[in-house]
């Protein structure tokens, strides 16, 4: 850790393009003047709290304040706007509160748009925020826009990640998003959003590998026999939409995209099934065991639960992956993980009206680390091997219409919270004896 003042021997480097000061102490001092001076800086990652230093840096490509406290920095926008040769601008978790107008963005080459987490005031998304149109990743979201989701959006055709989760937009999907065709990551979650998802044009994304719908309860739709081109898919989180049909149609759509076995809403090289909340039935399918990424441990991965499906966002030029924080409901504790989302093991079938058997074969998941059933109408025993999975460190199989005695396998299973013990206590009694 560096301590005191920036030396300003820094201005001896004269071809010095990169610039990392993070995580030091500077025991309250200004940035220096002589930072504006090192006009050949591409890459800065200076942690202030004003931004008068930066209309110097001409050459700045890469901008990333994240997590800066920037809420009396009244003109962030007008100063970074003097930027010409700015590709990438993150200000997530910035407390701006307010998105001014913009006259004429001169960032033009900006090709990141990172204001994930400022809550602004402003109702509705800016317009020079459409002008735009190199942009390839936009995240908007945790902010306070409202409204349909702005028709502008669909000038930015460049666009390979646009999430706009956890906002209050309050129309249907737009038609225009389906020829979004370069789409990668789509994330429209907790919002208002209502109507049907028109899953014949959600089959023209066929770049996508991230969908989440979920947390949308004025949603509903089905999947389709066509969204079975849709084989880049990784992830789709789909939680809270209605889908009235029988998860086995779900499993037989998708399984023509991988020719060696089924693998359910998330395909090939995949981590999280989350159909929770919705209105699927039937029973689950036996080849459910096709899940490769919950059969194959992974010896690097560690004990936290973490996921694998989000894209970008590093402070390192040479990587990108996103920050996003997880949270997952163990019996009725929530559990937030702020982490880099890197391989996690979850299956959330809770609130839907599944029937039947729990099948043998999801006990060949060994790599599973969350198994949620919770909220069915499952009969019969729970499966005697289920001690193989030794993965798991959440199980929730609660009213259900389970019967038969907890399997003595189960005390193997040393890494449920909170206790082997305690939770088959309370697996017990949370469905009344039956399990």
């Amino acid at each position: 850790m560096l301590v005191g003042k920036v030396n300003p021997s820094l201005l001896d480097l004269k071809h010095l393009s990169y610039l990392d000061l993070s995580y030091n102490d500077f025991q309250g001092v200004q940035i220096p003047r002589f930072i504006c001076s090192m006009g050949n800086l591409s890459w800065n990652f200076l942690y202030v709290e004003n931004l008068w230093w930066l209309p110097g840096l001409s050459f700045l490509k890469d901008l990333d304040l994240s997590y800066v406290n920037l809420s009396k920095a009244s003109d962030w926008l007008r100063v970074t706007n003097t930027l010409p040769s700015l590709v990438k601008l993150r200000l997530s978790r910035c407390q701006l509160h307010h998105l001014p107008p913009l006259a004429i963005a001169n960032f033009s080459t900006l090709t990141t748009l990172d204001l994930l987490y400022n809550q602004f005031d402003n109702s509705f998304v800016p317009n020079w925020v459409f002008g735009l149109i190199q942009l390839v990743f936009l995240d908007l979201r945790r902010n306070n826009f409202q409204g349909p989701i702005p028709e502008g959006l669909q000038n930015l055709t460049s666009l390979k990640h646009l999430l706009l989760d956890s906002n209050r937009f309050n129309s249907s999907i737009p038609n225009w998003l389906y020829r979004f065709n370069r789409l990668e990551s789509l994330g429209v979650s907790n919002n208002s959003l209502q109507g049907l998802v028109n899953s014949d044009a959600l089959a023209n994304l066929t770049s996508l590998s991230w969908l989440d719908l979920s947390l949308n309860i004025g949603l509903e739709g089905r999947v389709i026999r066509s969204m079975a081109s849709l084989c880049n898919l990784r992830s789709v989180m789909l939680s809270c939409v209605k889908l009235s049909q029988e998860i086995s149609e779900i499993f037989d759509i998708f399984s023509g995209c991988v020719s060696s076995g089924l693998e359910i809403l998330v395909l090939r090289g995949s981590s999280v099934s989350d159909l929770a909340d919705n209105n699927l039935s039937g029973e689950v399918p036996r080849c459910i065991h096709n899940l490769r990424a919950m059969v194959t441990l992974n010896s690097h991965a560690g004990k936290a639960i973490q996921y694998q499906f989000l894209l970008y966002a590093s402070r390192a030029p040479s990587t990108a992956m996103l920050l996003e924080d997880a949270l997952v409901v163990m019996k009725g504790r929530a559990a937030e993980y702020k982490c880099i989302l890197n391989l996690v093991r979850i299956i959330d079938f809770s609130k839907n009206n599944f029937s039947g058997k729990i099948p043998l074969e999801v006990t060949n998941l060994k790599a599973l680390q969350s198994f949620n059933l919770s909220n069915n109408f499952f009969t019969g025993r729970i499966p005697e091997s289920i001690g193989a999975m030794r993965s798991l460190e959440s199980i929730d199989f609660s009213l259900n219409q389970l019967s038969g005695e907890i399997p003595q396998s189960m005390s193997s299973l040393t890494s449920v919270w909170p206790s082997v013990k305690s939770f088959l206590v309370y697996l017990a009694t949370s469905q009344h004896g039956k399990a």
